[in-house]
């Protein structure tokens, strides 16, 4: 039941970014809400202990301050052009498909529409950013959404 309501409010929440002015809406909020969920249902500390050791370790390994300084471009209002935005909303969509399937077993369906659409956009996206490896990612999640979309929508009967 839970989980059932958290999808919804996913659903709604990431509805309600598409359906409103989603310029205007922070988009961080949205990655510090499926940040939260991810630890809220990380309950075994160690899970939550080794991730954080991970992390930690790695922004150390890279250099904590350039990260940093990374993350202050979603605080600033020249980040957020039209392909930021659509790469971000890719992102924060796959992650609604794939955090569900991997702590829990869930697979959400119907979120592969969402995921559809955003890769379709992210391949114009990575156009703007001469990424071809995006590209090619992009056109094989299509390839994986429509094949459940198909499968869920024309089950073998």
């Amino acid at each position: 039941m839970w989980a059932n309501i958290f999808f919804r409010s996913c659903f709604s929440f990431i509805t309600s970014i598409i359906l409103n002015n989603w310029q205007k809406i922070h988009m961080l909020s949205m990655l510090i809400f499926l940040f939260a969920v991810v630890l809220l249902y990380l309950w075994n500390m160690r899970y939550l202990l080794i991730f954080i050791i991970f992390v930690a370790s790695l922004y150390y390994l890279i250099g904590s301050q350039r990260i940093l300084e990374r993350y202050k471009m979603f605080f600033k209002h020249e980040y957020w052009v039209n392909y930021n935005i659509i790469e971000f909303c890719s992102w924060m969509a796959k992650a609604i498909i794939i955090v569900p399937g991997l702590i829990f077993g869930i697979e959400v369906w119907y979120f592969h529409f969402l995921t559809l659409a955003t890769s379709s956009l992210l391949i114009w996206a990575s156009m703007k950013k001469n990424l071809p490896t995006l590209i090619l990612f992009n056109t094989i999640w299509i390839c994986i959404s429509l094949t459940i979309i198909i499968r869920n929508i024309w089950p073998n009967t």
